[in-house]
């Protein structure tokens, strides 16, 4: 008669297939990257069983995923006053770095807080009024870059907030009916 096998895929409930007296074929489902372990045990008609073998092996698929990286925010910014900005980020593997990139000229770290999942911070101080634009650029270990949606920043100017002054005018006195000069 012929040999079946019994083959568990790391750990797994036992499965049964048949096969020739010296080999059988097994379709392997997918597998994430790690390790595995494949128990096989030959069984002939008679019931008796062969010796367990297991296989060890690791699958180090390359990684080809771009880090998932969301929009910056605050939206708003006030000239010469430094602002925190952040951005949240994801990815399979997990972020290494992430950069700033404002204008679209000028790039700069941002401080990575996690791993797979995380948040990516950068205070940045604009120099000048109007309308600017930022934009996060996050990596992973293998070179994989994602970006955000770039994100029009409205910088406005320091806001008046002190009153003018008036000291004491001179002359005391004055003529009626003359054009006369005071300094304050």
């Amino acid at each position: 008669g012929g040999i079946t096998y019994k083959y568990a895929l790391n750990g797994s409930a036992v499965y049964t297939i048949v096969g020739s007296n010296t080999s059988a074929t097994v379709l392997i489902p997918p597998l994430s990257n790690g390790s595995h372990t494949i128990s096989v045990r030959a069984v002939d008609a008679a019931y008796n069983y062969s010796e367990l073998a297991t296989l060890s092996f690791t699958i180090n698929a390359p990684d080809t995923t771009s880090p998932g990286v969301g929009g910056v925010s605050p939206i708003s910014a006030t000239v010469g006053v430094a602002q925190t900005y952040s951005a949240n980020y994801s990815d399979n593997i997990g972020v290494v770095s992430c950069q700033l990139v404002y204008d679209d000229l000028g790039y700069v770290p941002m401080t990575v807080a996690g791993g797979v999942n995380g948040t990516a911070t950068k205070s940045y101080t604009f120099s000048s009024v109007g309308s600017h634009t930022l934009q996060a650029k996050c990596s992973d270990a293998a070179g994989n870059t994602g970006l955000g949606l770039v994100i029009t920043i409205t910088v406005s100017a320091v806001p008046d907030t002190f009153a003018p002054t008036v000291g004491a005018i001179s002359p005391a006195a004055a003529t009626a009916n003359s054009a006369q000069s005071f300094t304050n």
